[in-house]
């Protein structure tokens, strides 16, 4: 695979079609109810492509669907860019508000919704067309005599924005990136040859591949010829626990809320289940060194690897953490060939340049160009090199908390907090009081009864500067998380609203 990426530039169409020319009768996919080939699966994409046309989608097309994890989600978003549309993939768990703008941004001509979510979305309203998922498969299915192979209807301009990826900003409107197969394939390169995938290699993936981490792992092994279990999230282990031994799994990419999951609750389970395991990539928030030595005390055969990156530029650096050992345990990596990622000296932002970085958001507002001529994106982040090129993440420049005039990152007290014995996990945030003074606060998630929180504030006040200490400690069950495992700096404004006012009515 990694020549044929690097060199020939294959589009994806083409990389799949020789996996299914090479191993037609292969497992190639699976989810809880079925399991599909090589073969099978190329059937059902030109089925599904025929489908489009016949409906009148054209080249450049936008089509919208929300479907979770599973074959038919596989079979729909290869249809649409086999057809030269352009694919958005959305999440199952999205609102209606925010459905109905990703739609009008997009100008969407179709958009096609799971079965057993379709009355949530039914009513939608714009110019565009609205379908039940299965019906339209199998309305698919009953077009016969497609010819599959085909080959001259396998080349396309992957220059060309094939995918729509949205994403939330700061503001919480939704953003559409667009991907370019060029940028994919030079980013599953990087994968590939970091992780040295085959096509022996079979990952389960409970990641919502609606988003671009879940979504490169289902790439990379249908374009390796290896294969993927499917699942929507961790809620139904036991289905994930005996996938990952029944289909001798290799990998398993997750969030380091996932790991929290398997360390806490399923730890000699998961172990005795993924004996054939060999990687695990974990993304999405920081994987802390406390959680690295108790994976790799649990799994010391399984290679852990964390990455940085974005929607925007995925995969920009790589490492693998038990490789380089436990003294580099805090860092993201080194940054992937053919990418340039440079430190603003004024600020200490992540600024990130090269061919796999997308074009910009969906439709016209494009990213800046470096001297090189690539696309360059400023992250938001703040990060530091160490003296051997390692990347390391301090903290975030749009989350920051000015308290009189001194600047405050939450990832920074975040870290301090996190070195408490008892401590799961932190969220810190700023909130307005009665006077319009910025306050630090601190959401708190214990796995020990025995913490204190006057304890707690007499660590923090030894570690962490006097500016920089929140003024309240909350002890709480859950912090809000998004669907992607990172915390969701939006929502902690509002629960904090939402604890003040069960107080009120308490007293």
């Amino acid at each position: 695979m990694n020549q044929d990426i690097s060199e020939k530039q294959d589009s994806f169409i083409q990389l799949l079609h020789r996996n299914v020319k090479k191993f037609p009768n292969k497992l190639a996919v699976c989810d809880e109810n079925n399991e599909i080939t090589y073969g099978q699966l190329w059937e059902k994409i030109n089925q599904a492509r025929e489908n489009l046309l016949n409906k009148g989608i054209k080249e450049g097309d936008r089509v919208a669907f929300l479907q979770s994890n599973s074959i038919s989600f596989v079979i729909i978003h290869f249809a649409i860019i086999f057809n030269k549309s352009i694919s958005i993939p959305l999440d199952v768990g999205s609102t209606i508000s925010n459905i109905s703008k990703i739609l009008e941004n997009s100008k969407a001509k179709l958009i096609l919704i799971e079965k057993k979510i379709f009355k949530l979305y039914e009513n939608l309203t714009g110019e565009f067309g609205i379908e039940d998922i299965e019906k339209f498969l199998k309305d698919s299915e009953e077009i016969k005599n497609v010819n599959c192979y085909e080959n001259d209807r396998f080349y396309y301009d992957i220059n060309k924005t094939s995918v729509i990826l949205f994403t939330s900003g700061s503001t919480g409107e939704p953003k559409g990136v667009k991907l370019s197969q060029r940028n994919t394939l030079i980013t599953l390169r990087n994968i590939s040859n970091f992780c040295k995938y085959t096509d022996s290699s079979f990952e389960v993936v409970t990641l919502p591949i609606s988003h671009s981490f879940g979504l490169g792992h289902v790439y990379s092994m249908l374009f390796c010829g290896g294969g993927v279990y499917l699942q929507q999230g961790l809620i139904k282990i036991k289905k994930i626990l005996n996938a990952l031994k029944k289909f001798k799994a290799t990998g398993f990419p997750t969030t380091p809320a996932g790991v929290d999951l398997i360390l806490e609750n399923y730890s000699e389970i998961f172990k005795l289940h993924a004996v054939n395991l060999q990687q695990m990539v974990v993304n999405s928030a920081p994987l802390s060194p406390e959680k690295t030595k108790k994976l790799a005390y649990l799994m010391p055969n399984v290679k852990i690897y964390v990455y940085y990156g974005m929607t925007e530029a995925s995969r920009s650096t790589f490492a693998c953490l038990t490789d380089l050992g436990e003294k580099f345990y805090g860092t993201v990596g080194k940054p992937m060939e053919s990418l340039s990622i440079q430190i603003d000296k004024s600020n200490s932002e992540i600024v990130i340049s090269g061919p796999s970085v997308s074009d910009g958001y969906w439709p016209d507002n494009d990213f800046s160009k470096s001297a090189s001529g690539f696309s360059e994106i400023k992250s938001g982040d703040k990060g530091r090199f160490d003296k051997n090129g390692y990347l390391y993440i301090i903290g975030r420049i749009k989350d920051q908390i000015n308290v009189g005039g001194f600047k405050v990152d939450p990832l920074e007290v975040e870290s301090v907090i996190k070195r408490y014995k008892g401590i799961k996990n932190v969220a810190v945030f700023s909130y307005l009081d009665e006077r319009g003074d910025e306050k630090i606060l601190s959401f708190i998630e214990t796995d020990s009864e025995t913490i204190t929180l006057d304890e707690l504030e007499i660590f923090c006040k030894k570690n962490i500067e006097y500016y920089k200490m929140p003024s309240q400690f909350i002890l709480i069950e859950n912090i809000p998380q998004g669907i992607n495992g990172k915390i969701d700096r939006n929502g902690l404004k509002a629960l904090y609203e939402e604890i003040k006012e069960e107080k009120k009515l308490l007293n």
